[in-house]
């Protein structure tokens, strides 16, 4: 296939991948339709075992900033050797990877790994991994083995501009939570408890007799004074803390955040691989 040929097949492909993905998303029909645009049918969907159409639907999917279904990627995977996948980072940034060869049986690149077309026009996603591939030929003149390398190269997609929203100004003031009538009721026994000096002890009486008077007072005042003012204090405490976490409830502004557990999973799953005893 001739260069201008080509150049005119990755155009029209990748205009259509831009219109598929325009919606932020690319699914297992949009892939099935790409599919049917593509002049190098083979197996099921899309060739691509260089990368050579998936790096024009990753290249959308970042340009588009679009997610890539579930389905599809299974799809884009199943036999190809080019795979398509994609993650979210821990910013919630995704990332969208194909692989592509440095020759092999069927690499779209020479096998001295040089390309036969503009690198910066097809391949300009960085490359974010390399593995060593052989393929051994049995000839007449005796066994042959061509080695190459696997890349995997990773487009990090723009973030998607979102539209600010205006704050809104709430015209109504909210009523504030009242104290219940348990907490109202122990306070008001609290502060009855508030003033009740304990026992004097009067030295000017007969000793034995007022330190006897005096130990029937403080008796009585500990059990009867003292223990039930502490029980207040303590019930009074827990009360207002209640009261206040219910204020504060109340208050709280807040949004749960959108988490994509598909994303988290392809983050795992790319890591992983890199991870070396």
């Amino acid at each position: 296939m001739g260069k201008s040929k080509r150049d005119r097949q990755w155009n029209n492909l990748y205009n259509e991948a831009l219109a598929l993905t325009e919606d932020g998303s690319f699914s297992k029909d949009d892939y099935k339709t790409l599919s049917k645009s593509s002049n190098k049918h083979r197996f099921s969907g899309l060739w691509g075992d260089a990368g050579a159409d998936h790096d024009v639907i990753a290249k959308a999917l970042s340009t588009n900033n679009a997610v890539l279904d579930n389905a599809a990627k299974k799809l884009a995977n199943k036999h190809n050797k080019g795979g398509l996948t994609q993650f979210k980072d821990s910013s919630g940034q995704l990332h969208t990877s194909f692989k592509q060869t440095t020759g092999g049986r069927y690499g779209f690149l020479s096998r001295d790994g040089i390309n036969n077309r503009e690198p910066e026009k097809y391949y300009d996603a960085p490359i974010t991994g390399a593995e060593d591939r052989s393929w051994t030929q049995h000839t007449p003149k005796g066994r042959s083995t061509t080695k190459w390398k696997e890349l995997t190269r990773t487009y990090a997609h723009s973030p998607a501009e979102t539209k600010k929203e205006e704050p809104v100004v709430s015209t109504t003031e909210k009523e504030p939570i009242q104290p219940s009538q348990d907490l109202l009721d122990t306070r008001k026994a609290w502060d009855a408890s508030q003033g009740i000096a304990s026992p004097h002890y009067d030295p000017t009486k007969d000793g034995i007799a007022a330190a006897a008077d005096y130990a029937n007072k403080s008796s009585n005042y500990y059990h009867k004074k003292f223990l039930p003012a502490q029980i207040l204090n303590a019930n009074l405490i827990s009360g207002e803390f209640e009261h206040t976490s219910k204020e504060a409830v109340a208050d709280f502004k807040g949004k749960v955040p959108d988490l994509a557990s598909n994303g988290v999973q392809d983050l795992f799953k790319f890591y992983t691989k890199h991870i070396t005893a």
